[in-house]
């Protein structure tokens, strides 16, 4: 059984991006993998939902049992943990301490609930920025997470809850230290890197920064 590390390095920044269902946040955090090559390290949440087609266990999400996310619960783990959409996710205090050792900064895909909570904890807020990827019409995200299901994977109501959600978690992006909107795959690419590219040169804004 493994167990957290307290000799956690708060010296870590951390950068997370957030956003609804379906708004392209994994796209975008490969984009600036690749364009920032080895600055960031990504944080690998884990989850009890099961692997979608290609995704491959502890490089996608460290996928788990409901009984080894309790677990891992009772004994400290997780910085951050939720409940979403039936399926629990979370991420684990040592991706911190990876990203530290290594001398980078801990990039993590989470959601607002996630992100609030990494916000809420005094320690790795110090040195937290938070991006938000929106939309401008979140009608837009029906057909995206029809495309990433598979109409045969995702009940049609189950895609407007997620809609639904969406419009409630947009209402939460006025708090992000960035916004970057996504209704342009290529543009919304260029946006996030001038957004990071400022970060990594100036640190956060004081006052809220919107690109798109």
């Amino acid at each position: 059984m493994d167990h957290p590390n307290s000799d956690i390095s708060f010296t870590t920044r951390v950068l997370v991006i957030s956003g609804p269902s379906g708004v392209g946040k994994m796209t975008l955090v490969q984009h600036v993998l690749a364009e920032f090559n080895g600055v960031f390290r990504v944080g690998v949440s884990v989850t009890t939902r099961k692997p979608r087609p290609g995704e491959v266990n502890g490089k996608d999400y460290h996928f788990v049992t409901e009984q080894e996310f309790t677990r891992k619960i009772e004994h400290g783990h997780f910085i951050e943990h939720k409940m979403v959409h039936g399926f629990r996710y979370g991420t684990l205090r040592k991706e911190l301490t990876k990203a530290g050792e290594a001398g980078q900064i801990l990039l993590a895909e989470l959601d607002v609930q996630g992100s609030e909570a990494l916000l809420a904890d005094s320690m790795v807020s110090r040195d937290l920025c938070r991006i938000f990827i929106t939309v401008t019409d979140p009608r837009d995200l029906y057909e995206r997470i029809l495309r990433r299901h598979g109409k045969k994977e995702i009940r049609a109501d189950d895609v407007l809850t997620r809609v639904e959600n969406a419009v409630v978690e947009m209402a939460f992006a006025h708090q992000f230290d960035f916004v970057v909107k996504n209704d342009a795959l290529d543009k919304a690419k260029a946006d996030i890197c001038d957004v990071v590219d400022f970060y990594l040169t100036c640190g956060k804004l004081p006052v809220r920064m919107t690109k798109g």
